[in-house]
């Protein structure tokens, strides 16, 4: 199919000028993560999945930052498209990889309060957490996983938070008490995958 769209492109150039191509060719590079290209059909696309696109692109280079300028332009000029939750969710993804905790943790803890029943909330929650041991903050990051494993014990991020609770200990140097909760996760982890 690729090649398909490429040769009814080379045949009928107009076609680039149909935003819905652009953006499939768009999707075509992004899939052989050539992002850059993939960039460039994206930005020519003025809708919710091109800015979507777009900001997953720039998040693929690091360029977190436009990254978030892409996403907030759907919340903005689209507030009622399929692609909200997904934006408001990326934000915060894409301050996390720029490393910038402080404001990824911040967001994480509003896109909760925007959607309080998203399946992306265990994974928000659990980002909130992270976000405090990365910024050294153990008492937050434990009350934080300690919430997610309580809120979410079905899921992956139950056992990770466990973890990290334990990692938070020990880096608080309160290696007995990790010790026990290193135990609660190997106990977690074997009624999960067992």
């Amino acid at each position: 199919s690729n090649e398909i769209l490429q040769q009814l492109v080379s045949m009928y150039p107009a076609y680039l000028n149909h935003e819905k191509v652009v953006f499939a060719l768009g999707l075509i590079a992004f899939n052989k993560k050539d992002y850059e290209g993939a960039l460039e059909n994206f930005k020519k696309v003025k809708s919710p999945e091109g800015y979507y696109y777009a900001g997953k692109c720039y998040d693929k280079l690091d360029k977190n930052f436009s990254a978030v300028v892409n996403y907030r332009k759907i919340i903005v000029e689209y507030p009622k498209s399929d692609y909200v939750e997904r934006a408001t969710f990326s934000i915060p993804e894409s301050f996390y990889f720029a490393t910038d905790y402080f404001s990824a943790m911040n967001s994480y803890k509003k896109f909760n309060d925007y959607f309080p029943k998203s399946d992306y909330k265990p994974y928000a929650t659990y980002k909130v957490g992270c976000s405090y041991l990365l910024q050294k903050n153990f008492t937050e990051a434990i009350k934080v996983f300690n919430d997610c494993n309580k809120s979410f014990p079905a899921s992956e991020v139950a056992s990770l938070s466990l973890y990290l609770v334990g990692e938070s200990l020990r880096k608080m140097g309160k290696l007995s008490e990790a010790n026990v909760i290193y135990g609660k996760t190997v106990v977690h982890l074997s009624h999960i995958y067992i």
